[in-house]
């Protein structure tokens, strides 16, 4: 299907793609990142290979420096959408009303397309609710650091490596950034972050506070050919925590 939303990114991302989120700043001294052992903040690492979209359900969610799911006595969606909004940090308001906003479209698509998503359902006898497949929306990732090259004459640390952007969104074969307009950047500092973003081949989509009041739309420019059936493809609906299992990678 013919992308609708952001322009695709560069085809040559890393076998291992590991997007930290949900801080300020990597440590003082990080150097470059692997995934072994885990870091002690927030982090995907993305398989870049299998082409397959970070979603709720396919991804980790644990408490920032820690391996415990995220509020396991909460419902799970509501928890989930609450660890993400906190980790937009308490000053950035339109990245979190964006969060807000994205949970509750995805409610709705849900909602929207209740019998078709419950006839699938059918031949499992109640083992499965159609809210079940809420987890299938793709995961923010808030206060996302994504690879870019290097300045030249910058150092080859992991701070020099990487951009801070608001939102992020791993569609599979592509890097979406959602960045809030006007930015709290300088209009030069904005410019010199988008032009470096573009260079590593990542899409930028901004929104302002008026996007956040349309029906999809905002949504539709980010995700593209994955709304507003975000669950297509997708067999059978699945929860988003599962044990952790240590491993190299």
């Amino acid at each position: 299907m013919k992308n609708k939303g952001a322009a695709l990114a560069r085809p040559g991302w890393p076998e291992k793609l590991i997007i930290p989120y949900g801080i300020d700043a990597l440590p003082p001294g990080t150097g470059p990142l692997s995934p072994w052992p885990p870091p002690p903040f927030p982090c995907e690492v993305i398989d870049t290979g299998t082409r397959n979209v970070l979603r709720l359900n396919n991804s980790r969610h644990v408490a920032g420096g820690g391996g415990a799911p995220a509020s396991k006595g909460a419902e799970p969606f509501e928890a989930i959408k609450e660890q993400l909004i906190g980790w937009c940090g308490p000053w950035n308001g339109l990245s979190r009303r964006f969060l807000a906003h994205y949970f509750a479209a995805v409610e709705a698509a849900i909602e929207t397309a209740r019998e078709e998503l419950s006839r699938r359902l059918v031949p499992f006898e109640g083992l499965f609710s159609y809210r079940d497949w809420r987890f299938s929306a793709p995961k923010p990732l808030p206060r996302a650091f994504l690879p870019v090259p290097i300045p030249e004459g910058a150092s080859p640390g992991s701070a020099d490596a990487h951009i801070r952007v608001e939102i992020a969104f791993w569609l599979g074969d592509r890097l979406v950034a959602v960045q809030s307009e006007p930015s709290p950047l300088t209009p030069r500092a904005a410019a010199e972050q988008k032009a470096r973003l573009a260079g590593a081949g990542i899409a930028c989509v901004g929104f302002s506070t008026a996007d956040l009041d349309t029906d999809g739309a905002l949504l539709e420019r980010i995700l593209g050919e994955l709304w507003p059936a975000f669950w297509s493809g997708e067999t059978l609906p699945a929860g988003p925590f599962r044990p952790e299992v240590p491993r190299p990678f």
